[in-house]
């Protein structure tokens, strides 16, 4: 995010007033160094229970990077001190309410702050899967599993884990390759990934799926349409 130092919540404001959004893969990138606090956090028994553009810090980085920020988070552990906010967009109905924040009260706070920034808007106080068809993918796909409307992660370093999916996917041209000889199938490291591989032809070949860091598997005569599956 290129612009004075402040807060997210200033640059959202400022990219309202200006009628646009912030790019979705410098929101991804923002989302990133969130998450990067979080984990640490969170392996230190400590949840943040108040996420929210104005607890989300931005530091300018030095020269030649000064029109650079890297993002600092505050207010760590204080909404127990607070009366629940009934109406705040970046938290779960339960902590609305005044229930006690969990992990995924800051997974679910992520997602809303990565809403707002790609949508322009707030996020709505209980969204559903329609309220993501303008954000851009695969923004789209990681704030629908940050709020729960699709497989959640499991915790702040899943969700680490499945950015830099994306980012290897980008940079090879996708997340599953093929050998250029069709004699094995590689998954490019990251979350849980199930493989589907359908042959119909009789007198295959040995199929080898390579799954890094595990063991590998090899599967033989495949026939009909027969269905191998592998999961990470």
């Amino acid at each position: 995010m290129t612009s004075s130092p402040g807060n997210a919540s200033a640059v959202f404001d400022r990219y309202r007033a200006a009628g646009a959004r912030v790019d979705a893969a410098t929101m991804l990138d923002a989302a990133r160094q969130v998450a990067q606090g979080l984990d640490y956090a969170h392996a230190h028994g400590v949840l943040h229970g108040n996420l929210k553009p104005e607890n989300v810090l931005l530091q300018p980085l030095p020269a030649p990077q000064q029109d650079e920020f890297r993002l600092l988070l505050s207010d760590f552990g204080l909404n127990s001190l607070r009366p629940p906010d009934p109406h705040s967009p970046y938290l779960p109905g339960p902590q609305r309410s005044g229930a006690a924040t969990t992990l995924e009260t800051d997974l679910y706070s992520l997602g809303a702050l990565l809403f707002e920034g790609v949508s322009g808007r707030p996020l709505p106080p209980q969204p559903l899967p329609a309220d993501l068809v303008d954000v851009p993918e695969p923004a789209a796909k990681v704030v629908a599993r940050c709020l729960g409307l699709s497989a959640p992660f499991a915790d702040a370093a899943a969700f680490l884990g499945y950015l830099k999916a994306l980012q290897v996917a980008r940079q090879t041209g996708g997340g599953v390759r093929l050998s250029a000889d069709h004699s094995y199938l590689e998954v490019v490291p990251g979350e849980s990934q199930e493989v589907r591989l359908k042959l119909s032809s009789d007198g295959l070949p040995q199929v080898q799926f390579r799954l890094p860091h595990l063991v590998e598997r090899t599967t033989q005569g495949f026939a009909g349409s027969g269905i191998q599956q592998g999961r990470r």
